[in-house]
């Protein structure tokens, strides 16, 4: 099951959150992740993103060390996928809104 919330909260200096939960329920494993972005100025803003993994069933439990470690590592990945691509459309909105 895949679930997506979005929050939103109109006062300005209050992120915008993204959350999504994913449940396995064969192995009760659930990962939940919530985006947090943040105006810092015009041209920029900042991107939290946390990750919580839960596992329910005692034999998956042996393996917590290598879930919490790709867990780890797809945080790392989305952030620096969503920090390019919001580089690489900026530059295009500069390149293009000077031509």
């Amino acid at each position: 099951m895949y679930v997506v919330q979005r929050v939103v909260d109109e006062h300005p200096a209050t992120p915008e959150r993204l959350r999504w939960i994913v449940t396995v329920p064969s192995l009760e494993l659930t990962s939940e992740g919530t985006f947090e972005l943040m105006p810092l100025g015009r041209d920029e803003t900042a991107l939290t993103y946390r990750g919580v993994l839960r596992c329910g069933d005692r034999y998956a439990g042996c393996l917590r060390r290598v879930l919490t470690g790709v867990l780890e590592g797809h945080l790392e990945s989305v952030a620096t996928r969503v920090a390019t691509r919001a580089e690489r459309r900026t530059l295009a909105e500069r390149t293009l809104g000077q031509a």
